[in-house]
């Protein structure tokens, strides 16, 4: 009896903070969008890339930030663009001859005046890459740089952390599980681990533009 009394307390005490979280990152929200954004340039022909530009939106709404390429590029033809489940996916090609993309600038125009990150990769047509995340006080890099080489993993653990932080949905899906499970804490760890694994390889799979799904149109 006495640790049912303590169960029922702690969901009290867990509803509640989730109710005042949910208050205070429904008004975060509104106001700031903290989902990174993704640039892609990858080459198809010796100094020819592919450009891929992906930004966070809520419905019409998209944030400010342009991508600012080093000065040798010029853009080819019409951008493409289009409208997929919380974001607006750009498309264009870009033409960097002689030299292509290995020296300059990349910067984010808009970057410093949100929260978000841009997650920024160049694939190259010699098979190598080069990965980069860029924030707010860090908007631009140089493409001469070594460190650009090497994956930003303590970057890609910050941008995690924050996406559970601040995904209020995960949090209340974690409340729903200890209100079906109760304490079968066995069970409820085998569940949360299966929806971790199978929400991060989805949200791969989106932030890489492999899957996506089309918002209808207004």
């Amino acid at each position: 009896m006495k640790d049912k009394r303590l169960f029922i307390f702690i969901l009290c005490v867990q509803i509640s903070f989730l109710s005042f979280w949910s208050f205070l990152v429904t008004f975060r929200l509104e106001a700031h969008e903290v989902r990174p954004a993704y640039l892609q340039l990858t080459e198809r022909q010796p100094g020819r890339y592919a450009v891929l530009w992906k930004v966070p939106a809520r419905g019409d709404m998209v944030l400010h930030l342009e991508p600012e390429l080093p000065v040798q590029c010029k853009m080819v033809g019409v951008p493409q663009r289009e409208f997929t489940t919380g974001a607006r996916v750009m498309r264009w090609t870009i033409d960097c001859s002689p030299q292509g993309l290995t020296n300059g600038t990349i910067s984010i125009h808009g970057l410093c005046k949100t929260m978000t990150d841009v997650l920024v990769q160049i694939e190259h047509l010699d098979g190598s890459s080069q990965t980069a995340l860029l924030q707010p006080e860090s908007p631009s890099f140089d493409l001469n740089a070594e460190a650009l080489a090497s994956i930003p993993v303590a970057g890609y653990l910050k941008l995690g952390v924050e996406h559970i932080l601040f995904g209020i949905d995960h949090l209340l899906f974690i409340l729903g599980l200890i209100l079906i499970v109760g304490r079968r804490w066995g069970l409820l760890v085998k569940t949360i681990t299966a929806f971790t694994a199978a929400h991060s390889i989805t949200l791969a799979l989106a932030m890489l533009n492999v899957v996506y799904g089309y918002l209808r149109p207004r």
